[in-house]
């Protein structure tokens, strides 16, 4: 796993991380991404990247998404490179998410 192999072992065709990495190739201090993204994420070097219906540095936290803004976007297709904005717990109904920021009413 890696280029070098010591930070995990290959099982399956996936890498089994030590202790203390993480990431696709184990090449990621666990600090980065917390309770490993809580199982709802994939471990970047920038931190987690949460997939679709969790938020929060460790992706813990389920998202009730209702309103999606595309605030940039690169790329050709469906969104292929698209960056969304989210608002934790869709503004708790008392606002409107605004490029990721709630606007009380």
């Amino acid at each position: 796993c890696g280029y070098d192999g010591e930070r995990g072992q290959c099982e399956k065709s996936k890498c089994a991380c030590d202790s203390g990495w993480s990431g696709l190739t184990c090449k990621v201090p666990e600090a980065t991404c917390p309770n490993q993204c809580s199982k709802n994420g994939a471990c970047t070097s920038a931190g987690c990247k949460c997939t679709l219906g969790f938020i929060g540095p460790d992706c813990s936290v389920r998202s009730q998404r209702v309103k999606v803004e595309v605030v940039s976007f690169s790329g050709v297709g469906d969104l292929m490179g698209a960056r969304v904005a989210d608002c934790e717990d869709n503004c708790s109904g008392h606002g409107t998410c605004v490029k990721g920021v709630c606007e009380c009413t």
